[in-house]
């Protein structure tokens, strides 16, 4: 690893200057095998802006990683957190403090607000109408029997429910119009609560009284407010700004995490392109993309090769996005990266990416 210390030293010293955001790019030789690494970093204290992005600004869809940064109008972007065969986000995701999808898939998230963290967190969301009140297990989610499920913007211009239902639209914490149907419901400015009914349920001969005991009937004008509690890994309530969950610890305290499998990613022994994100030693955020499946150039990264490369960087903590064709990094006017997908000029198409920009009174890219 002598040759990956040297590369990395120099590396760390030609960043050492950089205001806001740096960029390099490593042409190493691990393990025997060639790889081309390529790295962000991001001084958040310093200037630099950390966003997510979702593909057509909703929780379903894809949309090129150039695309996406191009029309955020972003310095630098990299592939984001996993994602399903809808375009859907795996995970918990939060965005300028306001919570886009709880789905917790058990792994560590990236935690911004005044401070930088990579940590467990647990998240959990309640309504509440006067005495009543209880948990809600679906948010932006889908819809599931037996819940209050709960839909936003984010969710689409409808909840997506072609089953009966009762649902009630919300506008300034106020139910201001509810529906018994078997249609999709508009969202609307605030937000929706559906519950499911049973699959034969005639409602267009139903009213509101006949249903059942249990479904949670509200009334028009009710107040039904919606909090979401957020707990650190310490047992601390928290209010972060962004939260994007990610594939799997592969550095903690400075140490090599990085395990065989993952619960939720599955096996990390081969070599694959890969991405990370991580934090250093400085408190500044490390993005790192290794290009792969090309013999000969670059062979790509098993996990635990990851974590040495975050490791010889003075990563403390960092963990897994996604990867394989999504491992992606964008600057400024195009991929700087070569990742294993015909597409050069704007990349694969992919569901969420993390965007980095800088505050007016920053100086530009340090190459």
């Amino acid at each position: 690893m002598k040759e990956v210390s040297a590369i990395f030293q120099l590396l760390a010293f030609l960043l050492q200057a950089v205001a806001a955001l740096g960029y390099q790019q490593a042409d190493i030789t691990m393990h025997h095998y060639r790889q081309q690494i390529y790295l962000l970093e991001a001084d958040i204290r310093n200037g630099a802006e950390v966003s997510g992005a979702l593909a057509q600004d909703s929780v379903f869809g894809f949309e090129p990683l150039g695309t996406l940064a191009r029309r955020h109008q972003a310095k630098a972007a990299v592939n984001g957190m996993f994602f399903d065969d809808l375009g859907s986000p795996a995970g918990l995701l939060c965005e300028a403090g306001r919570w886009i999808r709880i789905s917790d898939i058990g792994t560590p998230c990236l935690v911004i607000d005044q401070t930088l963290s990579i940590q467990n967190i647990t998240v959990k969301a309640f309504w509440q109408s006067g005495q009543s009140g209880g948990r809600i297990y679906s948010y932006n989610t889908g819809a599931f029997h037996g819940l209050i499920n709960v839909f936003t913007a984010d969710y689409g211009e409808t909840n997506r429910v072609f089953r009966p239902q009762a649902t009630y639209r919300l506008t300034g914490g106020k139910v201001t119009e509810r529906f018994l149907t078997t249609e999709p419901v508009r969202i609307g400015e605030d937000f929706l609560l559906t519950y499911l009914l049973p699959e034969d349920t005639a409602v267009e001969d139903m009213s509101w009284q006949q249903l059942p005991e249990f479904v949670p009937v509200f009334e028009l004008g009710e107040e039904i407010a919606v909090r979401i509690q957020t707990i650190d890994s310490a047992g601390r309530e928290i209010f972060p700004q962004k939260v994007y969950q990610t594939g799997g610890w592969l550095v903690k305290a400075g140490k090599n995490a990085a395990k065989p499998q993952e619960d939720f990613i599955g096996y990390t022994t081969s070599l694959q392109p890969r991405t990370a994100v991580g934090i250093n030693q400085k408190g500044n955020l490390i993005f790192i993309v290794a290009d792969g499946r090309q013999k000969g150039r670059a062979e790509g990264l098993t996990g635990r090769w990851l974590a040495e490369v975050l490791t010889e960087y003075e990563v403390t903590e960092a963990a897994y996005l996604d990867g394989g064709a999504s491992s992606m990094m964008w600057l400024e006017n195009g991929l700087v990266n070569r990742p294993a997908y015909p597409d050069l000029l704007n990349g694969k198409a992919l569901a969420h990416a993390i965007l980095l920009s800088r505050k007016r009174h920053c100086s530009t890219f340090r190459y």
